[in-house]
């Protein structure tokens, strides 16, 4: 994606966080672009030239509705459009046989059916020929293969949601496709502040990540946006491909 193209670019968890951080760079380093920042409820810092779209991921069936409405006032002249599925949760942090049922429920549609009902809706729209070129990004974790005590629900979410873009990738290999998933590494987030906050008993390797902290080795939103972007602006990212940013830093 050059900079000159004139596209569509779709961010979930705009509110906070590296969401919040992508739709804020995203104009400095991709002009022409028309963002879409997809929130859960209005109490957040808007953005100038951001439109922004009302959705509760824990309520995946609502993913088609958001569609059509964004959809319905985008300009004729689009032909790129990139959906970014950055929303996550991290809670229930409980060991498996203390997690309850409808805890689990929230973390799977926010992490995984939410961005799944989404991304096959963003692709339902994006088919037809008018649109060139479309992405999907999907913001994965570490922790979809290396498991944590007490994070059964994350690790197992974002698990699932790297196979899903392994098959969605597959299945949508026409040429103008990308769909990918990227781990940023260990971002200073409000999920790190819960991380730091959780108890020890359930997650006894807390003290590593309070180190981190300590010792400023998190990641900045700013950094991975920026990183983020860039791979999209010079497409360099391929669909099929989980991608560690933390591997591009260290070569």
């Amino acid at each position: 994606m050059k900079n000159e193209d004139n596209f569509l670019v779709i961010v979930t968890g705009a509110s906070r966080g590296i969401g919040h951080s992508i739709l804020k760079n995203l104009s400095e380093m991709i002009p022409f672009s028309n963002p879409v920042g997809i929130v859960r409820g209005t109490e957040f810092s808007a953005i100038l030239g951001v439109q922004y779209e009302i959705m509760d991921l824990r309520f995946p069936e609502n993913a088609e509705e958001v569609m059509e409405r964004i959809f319905s006032f985008i300009s004729p002249a689009i032909e790129k459009a990139v959906l970014i599925n950055c929303a996550g949760v991290l809670t229930p942090l409980t060991r498996v046989t203390d997690t309850a049922v409808n805890e689990l429920q929230t973390t799977f549609n926010v992490n995984y059916h939410s961005p799944v009902a989404l991304t096959a809706a963003f692709l339902k729209k994006t088919r037809t020929e008018i649109f060139k070129e479309r992405t999907v990004i999907n913001i994965t974790s570490g922790a979809a293969r290396h498991p944590y005590s007490g994070w059964n629900a994350y690790c197992s979410t974002k698990s699932a949601l790297d196979m899903f873009t392994r098959v969605a990738a597959m299945e949508n290999d026409d040429g103008k496709t990308v769909i990918t998933a990227v781990a940023p590494g260990i971002v200073e987030t409000h999920m790190q502040q819960q991380i730091r906050s959780s108890d020890s008993a359930v997650f006894p390797e807390k003290e590593k990540f309070i180190k981190l902290h300590h010792n400023n080795m998190l990641r900045h939103p700013d950094d991975v946006s920026t990183q983020i972007l860039t791979l999209l602006r010079d497409d360099e990212f391929q669909t099929g491909m989980i991608l560690d940013l933390r591997d591009l830093i260290a070569n």
